[in-house]
C-alpha cells in the first residue's frame, strides 16, 4: 500500500473538512501559523498542501487576505467566454462548433463546463455590464477559455486568481494564448493563386478599425489582420476590396458587383471571411459569372456556408477540434501548476474542401 506524504495527508484532511462544512464558501481558513501547529508540519509542507487544493479549485489565496474557501465541489468549473454576436449569428457555424468542442473537451478532462456570454466586446463594458464575475461564478471556477478579443478580461481574471487562456485570430492578446495562424492562412491562399497563374488576385476583407474604438484589443487584432492582407497583395490598395460590414451585409453584395464591373477587376479573389463569400456568391450567380473560368475563388472557411453555392470552391480553415484540444491542454497545464514552455500556441490552417482553381 502506498504511503501518503505529509503534504497529501494535510491536503486530504483539509479537503474533507471543507466538504463536510467545517468552513463554508467564502470563509477564511485559519492562519498558516495555526495550521502549522495543528498539523505539526513545516511551512513548506503546508503551502504545498494548500497549492494542491488551490489547483483543484477548492481554495483561493489572496495576498494580505489569507486563504479562503472557493468551492466545496471537487469537480471544478472551467468557463468558456462566448461572444453574443457570433453566437447569435446565422453565419456562426464554425464558432458554434468550436464552443461545442471546447465544452466536450472540458468534460472529458473531468471538469464542469460553463458558458459565460459577453454582451459587449468592449473591454470596459465587458467588465461592468455583465454578471460574469459575480461571486458564484468566481467561487467555483478554476480556469477560463476566453474567445472575446479583450486584454481587460485576461487582467481581471488574473486579479481573481483564475487562470485564463485566450483563443483568437491572428494576434496574441494576453499572456497565454491559442492563436489561429492567419499569416499562414494568407500564405496558403497566395501560394494556391500563384501556382495556378493568378498573380493579380484580389482580397475581399474588412478595413482597418478606427483608432477611436473603445476596445484596444480588437483594434490591435483588426489592424494586424488588415496589414497581413495588404502584404499578401504586395501593398497594393487596388487589389484590396474593403467592405464595411457595419453598413450591413448589403455592402458586401454591392461592393462585389461594383468591383466586378470596375477597372481593378482580376481573374481571382480570396474572400478572407466566409460570410463575405456567402453574400457575394449571390451576386456571382446573378451576374452569371463562370467559376472558375472567369473567376477563381478561394475562401476562408471560418463561418460555414448558409447559402449553398452550386460549385465547390477551395476553402481554407482551422480544425475546431484541434483548437479545443490545444486550448484545454494549455489551461490544464496552468491549473495543474506545471511549467508552461509555450505560452502562445499557433494553430496552422488546412485546406478544408474543394479545388476551384
Amino acid at each position: 500500500m502506498a504511503v501518503l506524504t505529509k503534504t497529501n495527508q494535510v491536503a486530504n484532511y483539509l479537503k474533507v473538512a471543507i466538504q463536510s462544512g467545517r468552513w463554508q464558501v467564502g470563509e477564511t481558513l485559519p492562519a498558516e501559523r495555526d495550521m502549522i501547529e495543528e498539523f505539526g508540519v513545516s511551512r513548506g509542507t503546508l503551502r504545498e498542501a494548500l497549492n494542491l487544493l488551490s489547483h483543484e479549485g477548492l481554495i483561493a489565496r489572496k495576498q494580505g487576505s489569507g486563504t479562503y474557501v472557493k468551492s466545496t465541489d471537487t469537480s471544478s468549473t472551467i468557463a468558456v467566454v462566448g461572444d453574443t454576436i457570433r453566437l447569435s449569428s446565422p453565419l456562426g457555424y464554425w464558432y458554434h462548433t468550436l464552443m461545442d468542442r471546447l465544452c466536450k473537451r472540458i468534460a472529458d478532462e473531468g471538469y464542469k463546463a460553463a458558458m459565460w456570454v459577453d454582451t459587449d466586446t468592449a473591454a470596459d463594458k465587458f467588465l461592468t455590464s455583465t454578471a460574469l464575475f459575480d461571486g458564484s461564478n468566481i467561487q467555483s471556477t478554476v480556469g477560463v477559455l476566453n474567445t472575446v478579443y479583450s486584454a481587460g478580461v485576461d487582467r481581471r481574471l488574473t486579479q481573481e486568481g483564475i487562470f485564463c487562456v485566450n483563443i483568437g485570430a491572428a494576434y496574441p492578446i494576453g499572456r497565454y494564448c491559442v492563436v489561429l495562424d492567419y499569416a499562414s492562412l494568407n500564405s496558403i491562399a497566395a501560394d494556391l493563386m500563384t501556382k495556378h497563374g493568378y498573380d493579380d488576385f484580389a482580397i475581399m476583407c474588412d478595413p482597418p478599425m478606427p483608432s477611436d474604438n473603445s476596445d484596444p484589443g480588437s483594434e490591435e487584432v483588426s489592424n494586424y489582420i488588415f496589414n497581413l492582407q495588404k502584404e499578401t497583395v504586395g501593398g497594393s490598395d487596388d487589389r484590396l476590396l474593403k467592405v464595411n460590414t457595419k453598413n450591413g451585409l448589403i455592402d458586401i453584395y454591392d461592393s462585389f458587383k461594383k468591383w466586378w464591373h470596375g477597372p481593378n477587376r482580376s481573374r481571382a479573389i480570396f474572400f478572407h471571411d466566409d460570410a463575405f463569400f456567402d453574400i457575394a456568391s449571390r451576386a456571382i450567380l446573378e451576374l452569371g459569372i463562370k467559376v472558375p473560368e472567369e473567376l477563381a475563388i478561394v475562401t476562408h472557411a471560418n463561418v460555414g456556408r448558409v447559402f449553398h453555392f452550386p460549385i465547390s470552391v477551395t476553402r481554407i480553415g482551422f480544425d475546431a477540434s484541434r483548437v479545443a484540444d490545444e486550448s484545454v491542454g494549455l489551461l490544464k497545464q496552468l491549473i495543474g501548476g506545471n511549467e508552461v514552455t509555450d505560452p502562445v500556441l499557433y494553430i496552422p490552417p488546412v485546406i478544408v474542401e474543394g479545388n476551384s482553381l
